[in-house]
């Protein structure tokens, strides 16, 4: 017999029981999903009222933002300058080896020694970026403070200004964390 023959009789053997157990699946999935998504949003909320906590205390503390954009500025250049020099010396390395050993071909720990030294410099480099895109975040959530306010109050209504919130303010540094 052709082997499209028994292709179509393995498709219809499997089509029932897995139309029979895609019926039984989706409830549980769709409950799993609404689950999830309402995990997902409270999560939101939680975090976008840390952030906004922690952009109110900047903008009432000017010098607290000079601080805090001076310290990640400093850790930014010092992740940036240390992924630079792996790569440099990860790249500078297999030269040093073919001049010293006057050969074109590298052994394997060479190599190996290389492509991790480079992957380590470039996931440093790609740290560095996503805490310059933070740094922005903050400095332009305090800087514009009454718009990025407004924002948060379209999203949360305007249960974000409690007394109790400010209170904790005061005994708190949301900086650090």
């Amino acid at each position: 017999m052709d082997t499209s023959f028994w292709f179509f009789m393995a498709g219809l053997a499997l089509a029932i029981p897995l139309s029979i157990s895609a019926n039984l699946l989706t409830k549980k999935y769709e409950r799993w999903a609404e689950k999830r998504g309402i995990k997902r949003s409270q999560n939101r909320t939680k975090s976008l009222r840390e952030e906004y906590r922690r952009a109110k205390w900047l903008a009432a503390r000017p010098q607290r933002l000079t601080e805090y954009l001076l310290y990640h500025t400093i850790t930014m250049v010092a992740n940036l300058s240390a992924s630079l020099m792996v790569i440099v010396l990860s790249t500078i390395g297999p030269v040093a080896y073919r001049i010293r050993h006057g050969t074109v071909d590298l052994p394997l720990r060479v190599n190996v020694i290389t492509i991790v030294g480079e992957a380590l410099g470039l996931f440093m480099f790609i740290i560095a970026g996503f805490m310059i895109s933070r740094v922005r975040q903050v400095y332009y959530r305090v800087h514009y403070f009454p718009n990025y306010r407004q924002s948060v109050i379209k999203i949360l209504g305007s249960s974000i200004d409690d007394d109790k919130e400010d209170a904790d303010l005061a005994l708190t540094d949301p900086v650090s964390k």
